[in-house]
């Protein structure tokens, strides 16, 4: 990031990073323990994403063309593409059932389609990335997959929020986010498309969540929005092995930061800890819980 290393000590670092070990294991439980930061990970609004991301596309579609894509793009679990291996490996480390890939021309970073099964859109620029920036960049969508937030980007946190405290109040009436002018005029919507889509064993599931829906606290939107982001760019890392890599995939949610990476040097550092989420990634990425961490989900 300050520019100190020539073009064969960066290919040196590249190289380490690609024999490292694999890592392994990051489910949406590991995420919410060890990569979450604060104590919202352990917030039961989680759970309630997770069982309404099954009904995703029926919750609130996200169309393939509304992203870039279309079905003409999908590439199929055993063809011969090279982003295939690579999207097959990082589904396995986030534990994560049935998705569809499709790449696209169109798209510049990968994005999620919400249809009837959920779709990952990459760009077929993703071939010609490093390792490490091929996996920082994929752990994004799969930690808002695994998160059970998938609408994420495409629609507004608040959006999202509302759709996720829709779906616990068919158990927990009592169950709310803040701000309320935000989330509250959405809700009434999203829970007539939940009681539609909501089937019996999901239901129950609910259910048994509800003590800890009626205890808990009011999510608060900006909170909300800030662990998934801090989560997506930390689990980039653990994948990835590299902090510039990591903060590249994170960038294009900051158009400041994504300009002040492209050109090493002072301005870019300063950029990296003027921030406050990219300051989270690099004090995450060189505290030592995360070298244990990365060592032991290498070890899975």
């Amino acid at each position: 990031m300050a520019g100190d290393l020539a073009p064969e000590e960066h290919a040196g670092l590249d190289a380490r990073m690609r024999s490292a070990s694999p890592v392994e294991g990051l489910s949406a439980a590991s995420l919410r323990r060890s990569v979450m930061p604060g104590a919202l990970g352990r917030h039961p609004v989680w759970d309630v994403a997770v069982i309404a991301s099954s009904f995703a596309g029926k919750l609130a579609r996200v169309g393939l063309s509304e992203q870039g894509s279309s079905t003409r793009d999908r590439v199929k679990p055993r063809a011969s593409h090279p982003i295939r291996p690579l999207f097959d490996r990082v589904t396995r480390v986030f534990e994560l059932g049935e998705i569809e890939l499709a790449v696209s021309d169109h798209v510049a970073a990968p994005v999620i389609a919400c249809e009837d099964v959920p779709w990952v859109i990459v760009p077929s620029t993703l071939g010609s990335f490093s390792d490490a920036h091929a996996l920082a960049a994929l752990a994004r969508p799969m930690v808002r997959l695994a998160l059970g937030v998938p609408w994420l980007g495409a629609l507004g946190s608040h959006e999202v929020l509302a759709l996720v405290v829709a779906f616990a109040r068919q158990v927990a009436p009592g169950f709310s986010a803040r701000p309320s002018e935000r989330v509250e005029p959405l809700v009434a919507d999203f829970e007539q498309r939940a009681r539609r889509a909501t089937d019996r064993r999901r239901r129950r599931m609910l259910e048994e969540l509800e003590p800890m829906l009626e205890r808990a606290p009011a999510v608060d939107e900006l909170a909300f929005a800030e662990a998934v982001l801090a989560t997506e760019a930390r689990a980039a890392f653990l994948l990835s092995g590299s902090l510039r890599a990591s903060l590249d995939a994170v960038a294009p949610t900051d158009a400041a930061l994504a300009e002040a990476l492209r050109v090493p040097g002072p301005a870019s550092l300063t950029a990296v800890f003027g921030r406050s989420s990219s300051r989270d990634l690099a004090s995450f990425a060189l505290a030592s819980e995360t070298v244990a961490l990365r060592r032991s989900l290498a070890a899975t």
